[in-house]
């Protein structure tokens, strides 16, 4: 029955047989590395006696059901035949789950979703499309969020829908897909929040004028009441944003410029007064939220350097249980991925430099803790080099942080790899387990990656003050952490190279103009070489929202602007060897941009090597292609930087 169901998961366990001896210092093969997880989630179901997991069949995630006790896949839930493929999904009921679809113009590019959303039981019956155009249920075309399950009703749920115009919230039949519309935002663009009654109470919406965004908080006593602005505040005034759930009296929100500073606060409703919940030190964002088992907010996590869990309530219940399961896992992050309806079984997740994602189920009444999968069971942490947190000062005193990777057993005068994350606005370099770092630490290089300014985890603030500073001080951050690097002896100066892939192949094709010297040699994926293509050809420039972006953060439509900060523009400089790669279907980055910079390389007469695949977009997918690009990669780096 289960045929096609690929052998890693009717096992799950099972360690992959590309697994070698424990010694630190053996090549390993490329499928060690870049070998894909046939399972990346698992959310566990409200009785406890099934597991729903994200699987990858045939190139696309799908939905699997799977027996707990046994951990066997009893079936697979395939809702479209496009190249659409599942984002979120979860429980509706004790027998029912749905699936939110996404598409992807690559693995660079964000998910997009589709405005999909499907239903069906767990034995693969009674299956329906409840949003989106051409369905049987609800014709809604926008985004969608669950906002409760309702406790005393299996039959629907309270589903916001969110367009351009306005959002609702409306009682959704997961069977028939019928619609009852519960509540309308005051505003435009808005989410909600419901109380433990399932009262919609909150509404906070989002405004914009001049570039300038607001936030507007709505507030209302029951389903039955108006709507009563409770809070407005434009982006300069700092965020104010309500988190978790309301309760009898008001809310946690979480306030950038409060009374007590940056922190969580208690919001009374009805006085308008704020309690400080939890101080937050340093400029660092939230990167995600620890919740207790009755789905409130009890901490938060942030990237100082590595990650890090701030719990509010230290003594809390939920704290203390978070704080035991934490202790088994030292120096890794641990986050709870669901409870049980009864609360007494829950989805615990970790992960960290050294290890991927693992799954543990813990019975919290018997408190015992058991292995469920790692979602590459073939890495071994002995094997893995630590990502380490660096900081340094870029040259006009502004702090830069980033990591560094260095092979096992080595630690000076290194070949180094200068490793840039695309984006470049709100993207940034994370803590935790990276194929393609550890592939090259692997292989006897230092990575060095850099959160250069504009780069997320640091607010909308250190983002939206950098725009128009690529090629210019965010290109000299790059710099100064490749001479940070040298001045520690930890890179050997005449053995440094730069990739990048995106934003990180325009800063790669930069540095080598830029700085002709410091590197000997630079590889530009899916990369932007002419700023004038991504307004004339992205599809960015598709939208009026993107167009509106090229022209405030990159100063698209500035022809003199444009030929200073496009790397296209100044080859005259370049010395170092390329090796530029890009998919011809690359709809972020256009192949326009590999054949304008080719182009203007051949005419000068410059060699360089290349590699181009068909049917490939912002990166490359195919597992084939993938091992080809890091086979070339590694035979460059060794060519022109080798060890």
């Amino acid at each position: 029955m289960f045929k096609y169901l690929p052998y890693t998961l009717l096992l799950l366990i099972a360690v992959s047989s590309i697994a070698t001896a424990k010694t630190t210092t053996d090549k390993l093969p490329l499928e060690y590395f870049f070998n894909r997880s046939d399972i990346v989630d698992l959310k566990i179901s409200p009785t406890g006696e099934y597991f729903a997991g994200k699987v990858k069949i045939d190139g696309l995630f799908q939905l699997a059901i799977l027996e707990r006790k046994t951990m066997k896949a009893i079936q697979l839930l395939s809702f479209t035949k496009d190249k659409s493929e599942l984002y979120e999904f979860g429980w509706l009921n004790d027998e029912r789950v749905y699936a939110s679809m996404s598409t992807q113009a690559g693995p660079l590019d964000k998910p997009r979703l589709t405005g999909v959303l499907f239903a069906g039981n767990i034995d693969g019956s009674k299956k329906i499309q409840l949003l989106g155009p051409h369905g049987n249920g609800f014709y809604f075309y926008g985004a969608h969020t669950i906002l409760s399950r309702l406790k005393d009703d299996k039959r629907n749920i309270l589903m916001e829908l969110s367009s351009r115009e306005r959002s609702y919230v409306h009682k959704l039949n997961i069977y028939t897909g019928k619609v009852r519309k519960v509540a309308k935002s005051p505003t435009k663009r808005a989410s909600f929040m419901v109380d433990d009654d399932e009262q919609v109470r909150i509404a906070i919406g989002f405004e914009e004028e001049d570039g300038i965004y607001s936030t507007i908080i709505h507030y209302r006593a029951d389903n039955r009441a108006d709507w009563q602005e409770l809070d407005r505040r434009d982006e300069n005034e700092g965020r104010f944003m309500p988190m978790g759930t309301f309760d009898e009296k008001g809310m946690q929100v979480y306030i950038a410029k409060g009374p007590a500073g940056r922190g969580i606060y208690h919001y009374d409703v009805q006085n308008k007064s704020i309690n400080l919940i939890h101080a937050i030190k340093g400029e660092e964002d939230i990167d995600g939220y620890i919740y207790n088992e009755e789905s409130k907010f009890i901490g938060i996590v942030r990237q100082k350097g590595k990650k890090e869990v701030e719990l509010f309530n230290p003594k809390s219940k939920g704290a203390q249980l978070y704080r035991s399961i934490a202790a088994s896992f030292p120096e890794q992050v641990v986050r709870f991925r669901g409870f049980t309806e009864d609360k007494n079984l829950a989805i615990v997740k970790t992960f960290s430099d050294l290890s991927p994602t693992s799954f543990y189920l813990f019975d919290i009444k018997n408190k015992k803790m058991s292995y469920l999968l790692n979602t590459k069971a073939w890495v071994d942490p002995k094997k893995t080099a630590p990502m380490e947190p660096v900081r340094y000062q870029a040259r006009d005193g502004l702090e830069i942080t980033g990591f560094l990777t260095r092979p096992l057993g080595k630690t000076k005068d290194l070949p180094m790899v200068v490793y840039v994350h695309g984006g470049p606005y709100g993207i940034k370099d994370e803590w935790g387990y990276d194929s393609r770092v550890q592939f090259m630490a692997n292989r006897g290089y230092a990575v060095l990656q850099i959160n250069y300014r504009g780069s997320g985890g640091r607010g909308k603030d250190f983002e939206k003050s950098n725009y128009r500073k690529m090629g210019a001080e965010m290109q000299d951050d790059l710099t100064d952490g490749t001479l940070w690097a040298i001045e520690q002896g930890i890179a050997d100066k005449d053995r440094i190279c730069i990739f990048g892939a995106s934003y990180g192949g325009y800063a790669a094709m930069m540095a080598v103009v830029k700085e002709p010297d410091l590197y000997k040699c630079a590889i530009p994926y899916v990369g932007v070489y002419d700023i004038a293509i991504q307004k004339d050809e992205s599809d960015t420039a598709r939208f009026k929202g993107g167009r509106k972006f090229l022209a405030d953060a990159w100063n698209a439509y500035d022809e003199e602007f444009v030929k200073e900060r496009s790397p296209i523009y100044h080859l005259d400089k370049l010395k170092a060897p390329l090796f530029i790669v890009h998919g011809e279907d690359d709809a972020r980055c256009p192949i326009e941009q590999y054949e304008a910079l080719t182009a203007a390389l051949d005419k000068r007469g410059i060699k360089y090597e290349s590699m181009v695949k068909e049917h490939e977009g912002h990166g490359f997918y195919d597992l084939d292609n993938v091992f080809e690009l890091h086979q070339r990669l590694e035979k460059f780096l060794k060519k022109h930087i080798g060890n």
